[in-house]
């Protein structure tokens, strides 16, 4: 039973972290007319199955059919020759290296720290920077895109794969997270 409900606390945070709950969104306590604490067994069991996992935010895509209507030349020129292939392959070891840094990050801030709100905020700072380079990439496949007159679902097929990168490094730092969480309550 302790085991579930500190999976189910690790689930909140999780889905906390996701949506933004940090200090400014967090509820006033008092207005709240069921605490927490009445959550039943079969929600504890619930949000403790795998299934329950929160998966990270999706990295903001850009809008790549405005972003290729506003690209100026000079962006244009700033690819050079690049493809998607390139930028694919580029971006995914900046993702692949950036990872293991941002995971040492987290550790290093995350020591000592038993509030799993918190440590579900320094997690979420360091998934936003992996969410940067990932936009950066799909930002420059958008120019691609408009460099070459490709279609969007052109665009989109590769911008996909560069994202299923990022959400699998994201999820290392999540698993850095659900460590340091679980170790909170032990």
């Amino acid at each position: 039973m302790k085991l579930a409900l500190v999976l189910a606390c690790l689930a909140l945070a999780v889905l906390l972290a996701s949506c933004g709950g940090g200090e400014g969104a967090q509820k006033d306590e008092a207005s709240d007319p069921e605490p927490a604490a009445t959550e039943t067994t079969a929600e504890a069991e619930q949000a403790a199955e795998p299934e329950a996992a929160v998966e990270p935010e999706p990295a903001a895509e850009p809008d790549a059919e405005k972003a290729a209507e506003e690209a100026s030349q000079e962006d244009v020129d700033s690819i050079g020759d690049a493809t998607y292939e390139s930028i694919l392959a580029d971006y995914t070891a900046q993702l692949e290296e950036a990872t293991p840094t941002l995971i040492e990050e987290f550790n290093a801030e995350a020591e000592g720290v038993t509030d799993v709100v918190e440590l579900a905020n320094i997690c979420t700072d360091k998934i936003q920077e992996l969410a940067l380079i990932e936009t950066q990439g799909t930002e420059r496949m958008a120019l691609v895109m408009y460099r070459d007159g490709d279609d969007y679902e052109v665009y989109e097929d590769w911008s996909m794969k560069l994202y299923d990168v990022y959400e699998a490094q994201s999820m290392e730092i999540t698993s850095a997270y659900e460590d340091a969480a679980l170790n909170a309550y032990l």
